[in-house]
């Protein structure tokens, strides 16, 4: 069945078939079979990232997070490569991510958030980042990112850049009010408290949430 028309004259269309044949069958509690049909996909075609991507997806569902990780990050560096391949060289800068880099970014991003591996996910969210540039969670995910990574003024020039991006933002809009807020909150954690007042005054007539305004503003006068 595999070796159809469409496959028979390339070999890396039956690997990547295999793995995927791999995932349905442990999708359908053939699980040992599913597993071996993928580390035959890996073995014919180590090159893949298709391959590596699948076989990253099943360590996930069985909780293996480690390798998982260790899969997806293989994917996204072959993906890289092979898109850097791809580039003229009269290119200054390397091409951004395609959707199927996209696809395993996320991936990534979330199995690195979920093991805490910080760094690991600031990479992955600006990677997504400069794919998407126009997409606002993208800019407030990068920012997410490094906070938790303890990047604070990293995380507070990526959101002076999103703010400076934002034009005619509707009057009353919570989720930029939201972002404001957090914004603030950032500038306090590094210390900023002179400017984080400063921040918060130039901005409170965006700020919908007036409770949230109040209480965020005291406390931080206190700190001053």
């Amino acid at each position: 069945m595999l070796r159809n028309r469409g496959t028979a004259a390339h070999p890396t269309a039956i690997t990547e078939t295999l793995a995927m044949k791999g995932l349905f069958f442990a999708c359908q509690d053939r699980k040992p079979e599913g597993y071996e049909l993928i580390k035959r996909g890996v073995r014919n075609d180590m090159g893949s990232h298709i391959v590596w991507h699948v076989y990253g997806i099943m360590h996930r569902a069985d909780k293996n997070f480690e390798e998982a990780l260790k899969c997806y990050s293989q994917a996204n560096r072959i993906e890289k490569v092979r898109r850097l391949r791809g580039c003229s060289i009269a290119f200054a800068n390397p091409p951004y991510p395609s959707q199927d880099s996209l696809n395993i970014l996320s991936d990534l991003a979330i199995l690195t958030i979920h093991l805490r591996h910080y760094s690991a996910y600031v990479d992955a969210r600006l990677s997504i980042l400069r794919a998407a540039p126009r997409l606002r969670r993208n800019w407030v995910g990068l920012a997410v990112a490094q906070h938790l990574a303890g990047q604070l003024f990293e995380a507070d020039r990526t959101l002076r850049n999103y703010e400076e991006m934002i034009r005619e933002v509707p009057e009353k809009e919570y989720e930029h009010s939201e972002v404001l807020l957090y914004h603030a909150l950032v500038l306090d954690e590094a210390g900023e408290y002179e400017k984080c007042l400063e921040f918060l005054g130039e901005h409170a007539g965006e700020i919908v949430d007036r409770q949230a305004y109040s209480v965020q503003r005291g406390a931080f006068a206190l700190e001053e």
